[in-house]
Formats: structure tokens, sequence, C-alpha cells
């Protein structure tokens, strides 16, 4: 009301707008052949309706999506209006984290509603295949610590030790809260990419810290109900842990969330 009281928008208002003049006729200057979308996950259907009007009548339109990696945006192929089954080819193999990254990551999905009903859209098996191809290495690792002081502590020494081996580069804090990236990003290097973990999707880090992982969610201000607000909690953690290729560092206290139990037989459990 504010924004129409003064005769203005927002962004979510910048697409309607653009649909509004497309319809009225006002059509692109350009339309292509081919396009090719990356991340298609984050793109919600009134954004597709847009870019399918620039392309040709006979034109071809490539997709790469990862419903598991949808941390803005949940919606369906159905709600994005486009039709899929029979033209999907499944990417099995995971490639840049270990084995063991891989298959605690992936406890998350296998116990997620919200994921399985992603991806079965597609009318595949979407199981992935951990050849021998898949490095092998370390477990994530979990670590209770009893105060946030030496979680930092830890951090920090940990860090330390690491980039005498690593670039400081290639490593990442990963978390959802503003002031837990805040007092982060004042104790570790520069270099260290210190990050909301929506904003790291497609990235990939040799090793990632998630500090205070009992914190990284507070669904106290949505109106979903409690099963939807944890598939989009364990969605969201996935992410964060597959952006590692070498080593995970889970860290809490002084309780374990129970949205992630499905971690417990795939983690090394560690006290401070």
């Amino acid at each position: 009301k504010k924004l129409d009281d003064i005769r203005a928008f927002d962004w979510p208002d910048m697409h309607k707008k653009v649909w509004d003049f497309i319809q009225e006729g006002d059509q692109p200057e350009k339309l292509f052949d081919v396009i090719f979308m990356d991340e298609a996950q984050h793109f919600a259907p009134l954004w597709l309706k847009i870019i399918l009007e620039h392309l040709k009548p006979n034109g071809s339109i490539f997709l790469c999506d990862d419903p598991s990696q949808s941390v803005y945006r949940f919606f369906s192929w159905q709600q994005k209006g486009i039709d899929v089954q029979g033209k999907t080819r499944w990417l099995k193999v995971p490639y840049r984290t270990t084995r063991e990254i891989f298959e605690a990551a992936y406890s998350l999905i296998l116990s997620n509603p919200l994921a399985k009903s992603l991806m079965d859209e597609c009318g595949e098996n979407v199981i992935p295949e951990l050849t021998e191809n898949v490095r092998t290495g370390d477990r994530p690792q979990a670590f209770c610590f009893s105060s946030y002081e030496k979680e930092r502590d830890f951090v920090q020494k940990e860090i330390a030790k690491l980039v005498r081996r690593i670039l400081p580069s290639e490593i990442a804090i990963l978390h959802t809260e503003k002031h837990v990236r805040a007092t982060y990003k004042s104790l570790v290097p520069n270099d260290v990419k210190v990050d909301e973990i929506k904003r790291r999707t497609g990235m990939e880090y040799k090793a990632v810290f998630i500090p205070q992982i009992h914190k990284l969610f507070s669904s106290g201000d949505i109106s979903y109900d409690y099963e939807q607000v944890k598939a989009e909690h364990q969605l969201a953690l996935y992410m964060a842990m597959t952006r590692a290729r070498d080593r995970v560092y889970l860290l809490y206290g002084p309780k374990w969330p129970k949205d992630f139990e499905p971690l417990r037989p795939h983690v090394e459990w560690l006290e401070e």
C-alpha cells in the first residue's frame, strides 16, 4: 500500500510489470534459437514465462536444475509450466565431494518428502551412483562445545592449521544469521569466505565450517507447518555440506538439532 501511495514498486513487482508489458504486445527486441539456464531450481514460474518469450517459435531451452538445492524457492515443474516428463537426464555421479561427505549430506535428502516430491516429477530414478571414481576421505566431523567462546577458539585454531596447507580462499564459513557471520568474519583471515548459505549455491571449497548449527534456522516467524519447515532446513544444510570438497565441520552446543538426526550415523562425533 505504501508503495502504491508513492507510485513505486519493488523487485518482485518488476517481473509482473515486465509480463504485463509482454501481454500488452511489447515484445522482446531479440529472440534466441537456444537458451541455456543454469541453477534453474531458483527460478520462479513468472521468471520462466518471461524467459520463454525470448525464445524463437522452434527454439530450444536447456535447463540445469537440482531440486535438492532449491534453497530460495520450492516450485514444482508443473507450477513452472514446463513439461519435463521423458526429457530429463540425471547426472548421477557426484564429483565435487568425497563419498563420505556426500553420503552424509544425502541422508538428509532420503528422509526429505519435499525433495522427493520435487524429484519425482521428472519420472526417473534419481539415486546417485557412488562409483569407484568418487573420491574417499574423512567423514564430516561434529564438534560439541559447552560455550560459543570455545567454538570460536576452535575454529580460529583449526583454520590456522589448514592455511599451512591450503589457501584461505579455499575455506568457507557458512551460516544463515548475520550476527554469527559478522563474529567469524572478524576472527579469520580476510580471504576466508564467510557468507550466507544461500549465496554459496554452485560454489565449492576444500573445507567448510558450519558453526552454531543449532541456531541455523528459526521457524518462529514462518507460517508453514513443522514438516515443511524441517524439509526446507534439511535441503539448506545439504547444500551447505556439499560445497565442501574434502572436509566438513559441523559445530554445535550443547544439543544436536533433531531436524538433522538423519546425519547421525554418517558423522564422526567429537567433543571440544
